[in-house]
C-alpha cells in the first residue's frame, strides 16, 4: 500500500492550530515592546529612553522574526489534503509576506542611534494589520472547511 504524502484533514488541522497558536503566543510575547515603543514615537522621546531598552526592543523585535520566519517555513512544509492545496498556498503566501512586513519594523530600528526608520516603521504596521487580518480570515476559512 503506498504512503499518501498529503496528511488527513485531522492532522492538518491540527498542525496548522499549533502553528496559529504559536504565531499568537509570540505576538502577545511582543505586543508590550511594540507599545512602549510606539508610545515613545508619539511622544516624541525616543531619544530619552534608555539604550538598554531600545535595545531590549529591538532585540524582541528580531526575536519574533525568526520566530515567524521558522513558522512560515513550517507552515510550507505542511501537506495539506489534495482539497485544500489552493487554500494552504495561499495562507502560506500571506503568511510569508507578514513575516516580511514584521523583518521590515525591525529593520527600521537603528539601535547604533537609537532611531527609527518612520517611513518603513509605518509602512510595515500598516502592512501587517491588513496581513495579519487577512492571515486569520484564511484561517477561519480553512477550519470550517475540515469542519
Amino acid at each position: 500500500m503506498v504512503k499518501s504524502k498529503f496528511l488527513s484533514m485531522q492532522q492538518y488541522l491540527q498542525q496548522l492550530t499549533g502553528l496559529v497558536q504559536e504565531t499568537e503566543k509570540a505576538g502577545e510575547h511582543v505586543a508590550p515592546f511594540f507599545e512602549k515603543l510606539d508610545a515613545a514615537i508619539k511622544a516624541d522621546s525616543l531619544s530619552e529612553m534608555p539604550a538598554a531598552e531600545f535595545k531590549e526592543i529591538a532585540a524582541e523585535f528580531d526575536d519574533v522574526v525568526e520566530l515567524y520566519q521558522t513558522t512560515s517555513q513550517q507552515m510550507a512544509a505542511l501537506k495539506a489534503p489534495a482539497r485544500l492545496l489552493g487554500s494552504h498556498a495561499s495562507l502560506t503566501k500571506v503568511f510569508t509576506q507578514y513575516t516580511a512586513a514584521t523583518e521590515m519594523m525591525a529593520a527600521a530600528l537603528d539601535v547604533k542611534d537609537q532611531t527609527v526608520d518612520m517611513s518603513a516603521f509605518n509602512q510595515s504596521e500598516a502592512d501587517q494589520d491588513a496581513l495579519i487580518s487577512k492571515f486569520y480570515g484564511q484561517v477561519q476559512r480553512l477550519m470550517s472547511t475540515g469542519v
